[in-house]
C-alpha cells in the first residue's frame, strides 16, 4: 500500500475511468437542413468529422477542420437549386405594397403603412391587399357633406 498519494500530480484521480479521457476536448457544430455536422476533437489535431452521410477523420487545426467541413456541405448541397420565395407587388401612393410566401398558405403582407400575416392562396392575398390599399386611399366623406 502507498503511503502518499501522488495521483494530484498526474492530473489523474484514484477514482477516474478511463472512458472520462475519451471525452471530446473541443465540439464544432454546423447545421445543414439534412441533418447537423459535428467534428469531435480526440486529441491534439486530432478530429472525427460526423456527416449525415458519414464520418471522416481529419488532422488540423480549427480553422482547417471548418474549412473541411464547409466545402464538403457545399460539394454535398451546393448544386441545389435554390428556388426564390413568390413575392406579389401591388404599386400604392407611398411606395410597394409586397407580399411573400413564407409556407404553405401563409403569406407576409408589408404595406408602407403596416405589416400582417396572412393564411390563404395567391389570389386571396391579391383581393385582400387591393382591398386594403382602395380601403386606405379611397376619399372619406367630410363632417360638412353630411350636414
Amino acid at each position: 500500500m502507498a503511503l502518499f498519494d501522488f495521483s494530484w500530480l498526474t492530473g489523474k484521480g484514484r477514482n477516474a475511468t478511463p472512458a472520462a479521457n475519451d471525452l471530446p476536448r473541443e465540439v464544432i457544430y454546423i447545421p445543414t437542413k439534412y441533418g447537423d455536422c459535428e467534428a469531435h476533437n480526440r486529441w491534439g489535431d486530432e478530429w472525427i468529422i460526423s456527416y449525415p452521410w458519414e464520418t471522416q477523420q481529419f488532422y488540423g487545426n480549427k480553422e482547417a477542420v471548418q474549412a473541411e467541413m464547409t466545402r464538403k456541405i457545399e460539394d454535398r448541397y451546393g448544386g441545389e437549386t435554390k428556388v426564390a420565395p413568390t413575392t406579389v407587388y401591388i404599386p400604392t401612393g407611398q411606395g410597394d405594397a409586397r407580399a411573400t410566401h413564407i409556407a404553405l398558405n401563409r403569406w407576409k403582407i408589408e404595406y408602407p403603412w403596416a405589416t400582417e400575416d396572412f393564411t390563404g392562396n395567391i389570389n386571396a392575398v391579391r383581393k385582400e391587399m387591393k382591398r386594403k390599399i382602395v380601403a386606405r386611399y379611397s376619399p372619406r366623406p367630410s363632417a360638412e357633406a353630411a350636414e
